[in-house]
């Protein structure tokens, strides 16, 4: 509803946003089996996300628009991360979006928010600032990744199975299967 209201007042000031972020699941919070936590998490990242783009949706915005997912403790990288698998269902929500609504272009970038032990607050959080500011300006619908100085993105590589494997096979060609 009060998305709705936002919406409203955006088209009736005619004011279009061209860039969103949406930081509702930058939380610090690692997986936690307490169902109320995992709910919590849900609401502010993938509900919130949806009803988000379903309000852009019914007030008919037209225009190009971007939105940036910033998610924390969402994206297994280096292996070492401690992990909010709750967060996960968010790349649905980035992936579809764009099949939706051909204007929206949608994706998510996953930080660390280090231990402030090893980091001053302050040049933390311009390192933050000054990468988020940088994903304003790349054209793509990549999902990225922070970690450490490097900046990660997913990537797809073909693989050609041997002929042993397919000659070997329980399926046919042309065959069909449910």
């Amino acid at each position: 509803e009060q998305y709705g209201t936002l919406f409203k007042e955006l088209r009736d000031t005619q004011t279009v946003p061209e860039l969103i972020y949406h930081l509702w699941s930058v939380s610090g919070s690692r997986s936690a089996s307490d169902g109320e936590v995992v709910q919590l998490v849900l609401d502010l990242g993938f509900y919130s996300l949806l009803f988000f783009i379903q309000a852009i949706g019914s007030h008919c915005f037209f225009e190009r628009m971007q939105i940036i997912v910033v998610t924390d403790h969402m994206q297994d990288i280096t292996g070492d991360e401690d992990l909010c698998p709750e967060k996960a269902v968010i790349l649905g929500l980035c992936k579809v979006v764009p099949q939706e609504y051909s204007n929206i272009s949608c994706r998510c970038i996953d930080i660390v928010l280090p231990d402030w032990k090893h980091e001053t607050r302050q040049r933390h959080r311009q390192r933050i600032i000054d990468r988020l500011t940088v994903e304003m300006d790349v054209e793509t619908a990549d999902t990225a990744a922070y970690r450490g100085n490097y900046r990660w993105i997913r990537t797809f590589e073909p693989i050609v199975l041997p002929a042993s494997l397919t000659e070997n096979s329980r399926f046919r060609s042309g065959g069909t299967y449910l």
